[in-house]
């Protein structure tokens, strides 16, 4: 891959040199290849030879891509850089799921970061567009992560009410895993307040759901 890449910058064909970029950071992102490489630095040759061919979306998919991956093992900072760069054009010129994902990627990391002001913002916005295209995952998931919040906080009273709103909503996804995450929420909410049994109750149901969902995935 490397020498491809080489070759084509040597014979100037950029289009399969932004190609051959772009599937060496696949390789480097994706976890079950067990491949390194410096992202930082594929990233930013990327950008230059998008640049050069005048090709801004192959940037700002790349870098929506890239903030994912980076949430996903907690580079914070790096993922809400990469992240809030490109969700302007991704509001713009990408399809609503992939929007709604970054708006959803960027709650979790402030919620990560415990900036919760900022993170209550973001779902805020993540519910209000979620309504808007009527997708009800990332509706359930935005009341899924205000909950965490309000938890976080000890306001005990708000969380449960934002966990009871994701109940109807998981049922009509029929989603098991998305059930077990409010059960396993109620279950936090009962050892925060000394109600033992009852979280013992919850963390049961919990993993009732996860188990039942692992098990429908797998057949």
């Amino acid at each position: 891959m490397l020498e491809a890449k080489e070759y084509n910058i040597a014979n100037g064909n950029y289009y399969e040199v932004i190609s051959n970029i772009s599937n060496l950071m696949y390789m480097y992102i994706d976890p079950e290849t067990g491949i390194k490489g410096n992202i930082e630095a594929c990233l930013s040759e990327f950008k230059y030879y998008a640049d050069k061919m005048n090709l801004p979306s192959l940037v700002h998919h790349i870098n929506f891509q890239v903030g994912v991956y980076y949430s996903n093992i907690s580079e914070l900072s790096e993922a809400e850089k990469v992240l809030s760069f490109s969700l302007p054009h991704i509001k713009k010129r990408f399809n609503k799921e992939t929007y709604l994902m970054s708006l959803y990627s960027l709650g979790k990391i402030f919620f990560e970061k415990k900036d919760y002001t900022k993170a209550v913002r973001k779902v805020n916005l993540l519910m209000k567009e979620s309504l808007k295209y009527n997708n009800q995952f990332y509706l359930c998931e935005s009341y899924i992560l205000l909950s965490k919040i309000f938890l976080e906080r000890k306001d005990f009273r708000r969380a449960v009410g934002a966990i009871n709103k994701t109940i109807n909503i998981s049922k009509e996804l029929e989603d098991l895993n998305t059930t077990g995450e409010f059960y396993s929420l109620y279950a936090d909410i009962c050892i925060k307040k000394k109600m033992d049994k009852k979280a013992l109750y919850f963390q049961s149901q919990a993993l009732k759901c996860f188990e039942q969902a692992k098990g429908e995935k797998s057949s």
